[in-house]
Parts: structure tokens; sequence; C-alpha cells
């Protein structure tokens, strides 16, 4: 079957039709995907935030339930001085044995080790540089 003028015209205009909506679909695609991945990333940036916050005010709350107290556990001094529990009760043993020159302040109420507050504060916070040289 042999093709005429006429009907090649419209085969030329059908894949030039063809081509134009391709080409429109791909745009429409790419916006498309744009959108998406702008939504995922404002939705994971904005997660993060929340999570950060609540994270944020709970340490908060936690700092200020602990600076409340007279006395604080060995656990809420470890929070307060950023340290492990166990850092604190090295400290704590080296200040028991007298293996050093800054003790950690604490006082033992019949086997529960405590921490007075003000003057772990005060340890932690030398007045000059030569103290926090030791």
């Amino acid at each position: 079957m042999a093709f005429d003028g006429q009907e090649l015209g419209q085969s030329r205009s059908l894949r030039t039709d063809r081509g134009a909506n391709n080409e429109q679909f791909l745009i429409i695609l790419d916006h498309r995907i744009t959108e998406i991945a702008r939504s995922v990333i404002e939705a994971t940036l904005n997660s993060v935030a929340s999570f950060e916050n609540d994270s944020s005010l709970e340490l908060r709350r936690q700092l200020s339930l602990i600076k409340a107290k007279e006395y604080i556990s060995v656990r809420e001094a470890s929070l307060l001085l950023s340290c492990s529990d166990s850092h604190v009760r090295k400290l704590i043993r080296m200040a028991r044995t007298r293996k050093t020159s800054n003790p950690i302040p604490f006082v033992d109420l019949h086997g529960v080790t405590v921490l007075p507050l003000e003057a772990l504060l005060s340890w932690a916070n030398p007045t000059s540089p030569a103290e926090g040289l030791r």
C-alpha cells in the first residue's frame, strides 16, 4: 500500500503532536516531582525541628528540676555536668580514696551517695584559671 502526500503529512503531524504531548507530559512530570521532593524535605525538616524542640524542652525541664534541689543524685549530676554516670562515680571514688587534689563534693548518706548542688556547681566552675588546671 502506497502513501500519498496527504497521508504522509498527516503521519508527520501525528508524530509532531505526539512529540509535543510527550514534552508537555515531561514538563508536568518534572514539576510534580519537584513539588513532591519539596514537600518531603519540608516535612522532614519540620519533624527534625519538632524533635529538637521537644528534646531541648525536656532537657531544660530536667535541669530546672535538678537545680531546685539541695542534694542531687549521681545521674542528675552527670546530666548537669554533661558526662556519664560512670565518670561521676569515678570522680567520687577518687575523692573517697583521696587520689585527687580537687575532689568532687559528695555526701554518703549511709550507703547512698548524693552531691550537694551548690558545692558541686562551685567545684565545676573554678574561680581562677589555676583551679581549672588541677
